[in-house]
């Protein structure tokens, strides 16, 4: 049932009864809060709430609607924002914890308890072996270093070093 429905009757309300807690809020910063949490509990219908609360506090359709974009942008800022984002799945966590335990659904439980761990940095870390089969050794590593780099300059080891069979480089190292 939506705002200004009563119960079984299908005819609509009068908008305050079904906003009773708007009706003493005189305060901009208390009518955006009000706003807000409706937004937060899904119950503002855009084109609808904005109407009936204008009704019901005596104001324009426009001053709801500054209202309103201002609880969206805060409702907005709230879901964006890691911190409050892991406080509010962590507390919704907890409350799936406590209800699965106590119904005896451990595969719940324990799904919920790896997500709150991963949320909270408690899970132990994971370890990935990970193994190759190439087997390379130095002169291997060397050659593609100086495909992909081109040549380096040599260190004071190397520079007696033999040129490498197939080389542009003759035996003087010019």
């Amino acid at each position: 049932m939506g705002h200004g429905q009563e119960k079984g009757k299908g005819q609509n309300t009068p908008p305050s009864d079904c906003h009773a807690r708007a009706v003493g809020l005189k305060a901009v910063a208390d009518r955006v809060d009000y706003i807000a949490d409706l937004m937060r509990d899904l119950q503002w219908r855009r084109g609808k709430t904005g109407k009936e609360l204008a009704q019901v506090w005596g104001v324009s359709k426009a001053a709801v609607e500054k209202y309103a974009a201002e609880a969206s942008r805060r409702v907005r800022a709230e879901v964006q924002d890691p911190d409050e984002v892991g406080r509010t799945v962590c507390s919704a966590l907890s409350q799936v914890l406590q209800k699965t335990m106590a119904k005896g659904e451990y595969r719940t439980t324990v799904r919920a308890a790896d997500t709150w761990a991963q949320i909270a940095g408690a899970k132990a870390a994971e370890k990935h072996e990970v193994s190759t089969t190439i087997e390379a050794t130095p002169a291997d590593a060397s050659k593609v270093m100086k495909d992909l780099f081109g040549q380096v300059t040599p260190d004071k080891d190397e520079d007696a070093a033999e040129p490498e069979p197939g080389s542009n480089e003759d035996a003087s190292g010019a």
